[in-house]
């Protein structure tokens, strides 16, 4: 695998800021994305799904925890309860001198 689609499967986040990354080269203010994801979800959307390639991604279980990576695409299913508080999240910012 080579390109986008190792990135996408062994270095997720390097795809996330490598899209980033482009976004910000435009000259697109990074601070006027509020709420976006800069094509992040149509790069996975399309490497996973339409290129079915969400058979490659790991199962996250109990037995497999152990030989997870750092830094991998897993899947995992699970239910979120017994929620606490809010949980708040920076997006962009961009520093002014």
């Amino acid at each position: 695998m080579v390109g986008r689609q190792y990135d996408c499967l062994i270095n997720p986040l390097g795809a996330v800021r490598s899209t980033f990354e482009k976004v910000v080269a435009t000259g697109a203010d990074p601070t006027s994305f509020d709420g976006k994801d800069w094509g992040v979800s149509d790069l996975f959307r399309e490497y996973l799904f339409q290129n079915e390639a969400v058979s490659q991604v790991s199962i996250l279980t109990h037995s497999t925890v152990k030989w997870a990576q750092a830094n991998l695409l897993v899947r995992f299913c699970g239910m979120i309860q017994g929620m606490l508080g809010n949980e708040c999240y920076v997006g962009p910012y961009k520093v002014r001198f």
